[in-house]
């Protein structure tokens, strides 16, 4: 139970077998997968944890310094429904000029401990069960102020998954989407056209 809603395809990992054919078939094609935890239940969480270990799969635990700006950021972009700037950005006026209503604080802050806790204990969980895993957070990669901090972090993810960087396409992608300041969807401009801005403010400061 929780404040997110459920994945449709949650009914896949409530059984380890099943998971275990699911995701050994998309190996068969792909070097990763992206797994967003809220979205299944703490049961299909734990087998794809255990799956990860049988099969030596390595983990990037990637979450916010911050949950509350997490929540708030899907809050702002549910209103819209734009969840992504589009891989030439070609989503980004509509969202900006979107009007958008003022946000439920309670909710909010009821949401961003939920997300606090469930990452903390996946974090736990991850660290005790001998996976192959790197702890990532969004601001270091996206946020933070020195560019060649946030390089040598991304630098430092792609030696642990073993892919070159200096790989032209992977090169360009990382300029396009990684770096680019432009593909940052909920940004303080976005905040400031939300009616009740400054209780948000004052909300993410406490």
């Amino acid at each position: 139970s929780g404040p997110f809603p459920r994945n449709q395809f949650n009914f896949i990992c409530q059984d380890y077998n099943y998971l275990n054919q699911y995701l050994s078939t998309l190996y068969n094609t792909f070097d990763g997968i992206k797994h967003v935890f809220n979205t299944v239940s703490i049961t299909c969480n734990n087998n794809i944890l255990n799956y990860c270990i049988d099969n030596k799969i390595k983990i990037l635990f990637l979450t916010r310094r911050c949950p509350i700006k997490a929540i708030l950021s899907g809050m702002i972009s549910q209103q819209a429904r734009i969840f992504q700037l589009g891989a030439d950005l070609e989503n980004k006026e509509e969202y900006e000029s979107f009007p958008f209503k003022p946000i439920n604080i309670k909710l909010l802050k009821q949401r961003s401990n939920y997300l606090l806790k469930r990452s903390e204990s996946y974090r736990a969980a991850i660290n005790d069960s001998g996976a192959i895993f790197k702890d990532i957070y969004y601001e270091d990669i996206f946020l933070h102020p020195n560019k060649g901090a946030r390089r040598r972090k991304v630098r430092a993810i792609l030696d642990f998954i073993g892919l070159a960087p200096d790989t032209p396409s992977l090169k360009d992608n990382l300029n396009k989407y990684i770096f680019n300041p432009q593909r940052k969807q909920n940004h303080s401009g976005v905040l400031d056209k939300i009616p009740n801005a400054a209780a948000i403010l004052k909300a993410l400061n406490e």
